[in-house]
């Protein structure tokens, strides 16, 4: 590859052996830069990543002091909606999606998701809907006892259609992930089954 340079009898010059040495350092620099900028590429979507699990996986969005509240005192909004979720998933394991056995459902109105439980021989529900509003839509939990609603309430504005994710599934939810765009955007909420002994 290489030929000795200064040995007597030859006439080879220094110029044309570093000119050589030069291109092969050169080529292989410029393979060195492309390893060098995928490798960063590659660092950098990892990062990526790793940031978007930390924070879809956290436990719920808790927005604390922040919260807006009524004249009343009472939380609105993303607040309620994790409470209200967590109410209704620490007490059952069970979770019925796109569920049409809703609790005080209209017509032919299919809840979004249901939370079923039972005392005795009397039967809780509460079933989530997304219905009409003036001029939005409204996300409305509705909670009924032996069949008859016991409670109505409005937790959010709402657009389009939430999500409903359960882990490990739907009928023995240990976690439920509820997405849902609602007034300050894309919201995630996430609450976990009480633990039973």
């Amino acid at each position: 590859m290489f030929r000795r340079i200064g040995m007597r009898g030859t006439r080879e010059h220094l110029p044309n052996a570093s000119r050589r040495a030069r291109r092969q350092w050169r080529a292989l620099g410029e393979r060195g830069a492309v390893t060098f900028t995928v490798t960063l590429s590659a660092v950098a979507v990892g990062v990526g990543v790793v940031s978007l699990f930390a924070v879809t996986s956290s436990p719920s969005h808790d927005t604390g002091a922040r919260a807006p509240h009524t004249a009343d005192g009472n939380r609105v909004g993303m607040q309620v909606v994790a409470d209200e979720l967590q109410r209704d998933v620490g007490a059952t394991g069970r979770v019925v999606v796109n569920d049409r056995d809703g609790c005080g459902r209209n017509g032919g109105t299919r809840a979004v998701m249901s939370f079923e439980s039972s005392h005795g021989k009397v039967v809780e529900q509460a079933s989530w809907f997304v219905e009409d509003g003036v001029g939005e839509h409204a996300l409305v939990r509705r909670q009924c006892v032996g069949g008859h609603v016991t409670e109505t309430r409005t937790l959010a504005s709402i657009s389009g259609t939430p999500l409903v994710a359960c882990l490990p599934d739907c009928t023995q939810a240990q976690r439920v992930r509820f997405s849902f765009v609602g007034a300050q955007g894309l919201a995630s909420v996430v609450a976990y089954r009480k633990a039973t002994s």
